[in-house]
């Protein structure tokens, strides 16, 4: 009965992520068939602010509730009223930030990029409130629930996106308030499913509380995103708007359906980590971890036999016929999700034995790699270089996060050991998992 469950939660969180993903995917379809390159390019600033943005609400919100387990238990749900609370502290946050950078921006003349920008700003606390409770349904093991909140996303979005298309009226920041739209309904149902209200007193007080695990991965995902997201600016300055909406639509054709099992191994991958962590100590994270590792090598192998033998006709059918010669740069873009999908198991390992301040080491190294291979690969070789420049950057960061994970997966404990050798393993200001605990215990 619990395998079956635990195969039905697997399956739900799958579901769930297919339908995630394409709402995203769906997103820069849209915009690349009613703008252009040039439009897809404007776009792909302001999808670039999104993303950090969900990085962080993930890092200071929902990673640490899961790690230390504040809502593991259905029955035991308080903890979600301040978790929502949190987010919509950090949206009006994120939302003020966002404004001021694209005053910034129309002051440089960039106005797609600046509007773009003023389109998303008031949608995201929206946003992620609808983020938080896909999360909340994955922390509490009811994925179903996510399910049943993104399909809603979704048909929002779907029935926005009509209106602009039909009406002609298309523009980028009408297509980013369609995507806002589907997140206000999306916020709005998993109160409804939940049954709760933010509380922002104690969305204050789990941030404070949490800060001193979530900053490490805070930073970390910070600093990843920039690793992942220097081809934007790089990309943006060297090559201009239709370059990088280039490149934002072959990564994309890669990454938008491999990477449904990607999502869907850290949206499941992390709960189980922890839990296996907490109930069989190292060889049951090690096992989620090898687990999660092969999905997402076998996802984006098949993404990359995909877009080798059909890409081509794909990008002109997803995208438009303007986007058939960027081909050869999906292909170095499908090898380097390949090559990156390698550092999946790792992260979730370092993340369940709270060695999170290894991560954003590791996340440094890769920052420093891709900002270089990007500066000079798109110099050199253009679309193709940026694409190259993954390549190199997630070889990199696959090879550290390894080494991170052998040397912390060396450091677990004994069982034979004693209280304060327990104590004495913790790195500074990082608490020990209870996954310690259960391996002294087995």
């Amino acid at each position: 009965m619990a395998r079956f469950a635990a195969s039905r939660r697997v399956i739900l969180t799958l579901s769930d992520q297919g339908v995630s993903s394409a709402s995203n995917f769906a997103v820069t379809a849209v915009v690349a068939h009613d703008t252009g390159p040039s439009g897809l390019g404007a776009f792909s600033i302001a999808y670039a602010a999104w993303l950090v943005v969900a990085a962080m609400h993930r890092s200071l919100v929902t990673d640490p509730m899961i790690i230390e387990g504040d809502a593991r238990d259905r029955g035991e749900l308080r903890g979600l009223s301040a978790g929502l609370g949190a987010e919509l502290l950090l949206g009006v946050a994120t939302t003020l930030s966002l404004a001021c950078f694209g005053l910034v921006a129309l002051a440089g003349g960039w106005r797609a990029v600046a509007f773009g920008l003023f389109a998303l700003a008031p949608w995201l606390p929206a946003l992620l409130a609808q983020d938080y409770w896909r999360w909340a349904g994955f922390m509490t093991r009811r994925p179903g629930m996510s399910l049943a909140n993104d399909i809603v996303f979704d048909v929002v979005q779907a029935g926005a996106f009509a209106v602009v298309l039909f009406s002609h009226a298309g523009s980028v920041p009408l297509l980013v308030c369609s995507w806002g739209l589907g997140g206000a309904a999306g916020a709005l149902l998993g109160m409804a499913q939940f049954r709760l209200a933010p509380s922002i007193g104690s969305g204050y007080r789990l941030l404070r509380e949490r800060w001193r695990l979530g900053k490490w991965i805070a930073g970390s995902s910070l600093v990843n995103w920039g690793a992942s997201q220097a081809y934007t600016f790089v990309a943006a300055a060297t090559l201009g708007p239709a370059g990088l909406g280039a490149i934002k639509a072959a990564r994309t054709l890669v990454s938008g359906p491999a990477g449904v099992l990607i999502q869907a191994g850290g949206s499941v991958g992390l709960p189980e980590a922890t839990r296996a962590y907490t109930d069989r100590g190292k060889a049951g994270l090690l096992s989620v971890a090898r687990l999660v590792n092969v999905a997402g090598l076998l996802s984006f192998g098949f993404a990359g036999f995909v877009v080798v033998l059909w890409g081509r006709p794909l990008m002109g059918l997803l995208y438009g016929p303007q986007f058939v010669r960027f081909w050869g740069a999906a292909v170095l873009f499908a090898l380097a999700y390949v090559v990156g999908s390698l550092g999946i198991g790792p992260i979730l390992v370092l993340k369940a034995v709270r060695r999170t301040a290894w991560i954003l080491y590791a996340d440094a190294v890769e920052l420093v790699v891709s900002v270089a291979a990007t500066v000079s690969l798109c110099w050199a070789f253009g679309i193709d270089g940026a694409a190259e420049a993954f390549i190199v950057t997630y070889a990199t960061g696959a090879l550290v996060f390894r080494l991170y994970q052998r040397r912390a997966v060396s450091q677990v404990i004994s069982p034979a050991a004693g209280p304060l050798a327990l104590e004495a393993q913790a790195p500074v200001g990082q608490p020990l998992c209870p996954g310690v605990l259960a391996e002294r215990a087995s």
